[in-house]
């Protein structure tokens, strides 16, 4: 069973929100007859983030047998990932994948999951907490201004290093160059000593290969593997886990509104007994393809012990407060870093 049905429904205003992402439908069981296209955009190519969409899409099309057709378009044919957003709510496309990392200031309550070492580690707690924070009254307020929907719960793998330095505790990096990360993840290593080094992704091999920077903290595996990281590096640590910034799915409301009834039930069965299982199988795919791949370059594995990551977690918290009063007056930040802490705990405790 999804998360968010089981834990979150109860909270006390949730029963009109819950009312979009668990649709009870009392029609007929007969397929609508109407014929519904969407397009779905998305920016870089096919990759274990996106999977579980074109695993939606499939499913979405054989369950209500042809009647609603998903056409996922890659590489910012549609627009670029900052004008996602806007895009969306002006209806130029039906659904499309969300950052708001590329486009500050659109939607900071829901950039809650983007403070750094907020995240919890497991797949399946990344995608619950996003689900049900994305349902938090305040911030489905703040999504549905932009006349839009939550769609599918994304996910990110959390943060961690890769590079040519050997890191085992906060302090070792000082001095260490560091690119990959928020501004905000950056900030705090940068409390250690680390040098925040901002740069387009394509160019972090580059820069790896001639000793620009030491390292990135960036999402483990697939984001190290896509860009061959393990290539030009020959450390890895595991246990930072800096933060998994958000990335979801939504839709445009018209677009939602015009669906029959029972194609929301459909996709609203999905959600709960589908959506996960896909993302975290993909996610888990990506690792242990790249894993092997990180061995046989030779890249050897340290792990942050849980006394030293506290330190960063403990640094982090200034962010936390920056982020509470930068964004008070668009809604209630101390109350819903609240909610998504301890949403986190009861995703952790199990479900």
């Amino acid at each position: 069973m999804f998360y968010l049905e089981n834990k979150i429904a109860t909270r006390a205003g949730m029963g009109a929100i819950l009312a979009l992402a668990v649709t009870t439908w009392s029609g007929t069981s007969a397929i609508a007859q109407e014929t519904v296209r969407w397009d779905l955009s998305l920016w870089g190519g096919p990759r274990a983030v996106t999977y579980p969409v074109e695993d939606w899409a499939k499913a979405m099309k054989e369950r209500t047998e042809g009647k609603w057709t998903i056409e996922v378009h890659y590489g910012g044919t549609l627009g670029n990932p900052k004008d996602q957003l806007d895009n969306l709510s002006a209806g130029l496309f039906e659904a499309a994948a969300i950052n708001p990392f590329y486009s500050p200031g659109q939607l900071p309550l829901l950039q809650v999951l983007d403070l750094p070492f907020i995240m919890p580690d497991a797949y399946g707690d990344i995608i619950d907490l996003a689900w049900a924070t994305m349902h938090q009254e305040d911030v489905y307020r703040e999504i549905a201004s932009w006349d839009v929907v939550p769609l599918l719960p994304g996910m990110t793998p959390q943060y961690d290093y890769m590079g040519t330095k050997r890191l085992e505790k906060a302090e070792d990096f000082s001095g260490v160059k560091l690119s990959g990360m928020s501004a905000d993840m950056g900030k705090v290593f940068q409390e250690f000593g680390g040098v925040p080094t901002p740069m387009p992704a394509p160019e972090l091999y580059s820069s790896l290969e001639r000793g620009t920077i030491d390292g990135v903290i960036y999402s483990y595996t697939y984001a190290m593997g896509a860009y061959k990281l393990y290539e030009v590096s020959t450390n890895v640590t595991r246990g930072i886990s800096a933060g998994a910034p958000v990335f979801t799915f939504m839709a445009n409301q018209g677009a939602w509104d015009a669906l029959p009834e029972e194609f929301k039930k459909i996709h609203n069965d999905y959600i709960e007994n589908d959506y996960r299982d896909s993302a975290i199988r993909h996610a888990s795919a990506a690792d242990k393809h790249f894993e092997a791949e990180f061995e046989k370059a030779g890249v050897e594995y340290s792990t942050l012990p849980p006394e030293e990551r506290q330190k960063l977690v403990d640094a982090a918290g200034a962010i936390w407060e920056q982020w509470k009063t930068q964004w008070s007056s668009r809604g209630p930040t101390e109350e819903i870093l609240k909610f998504v802490e301890q949403t986190k705990k009861t995703v952790a405790e199990g479900k």
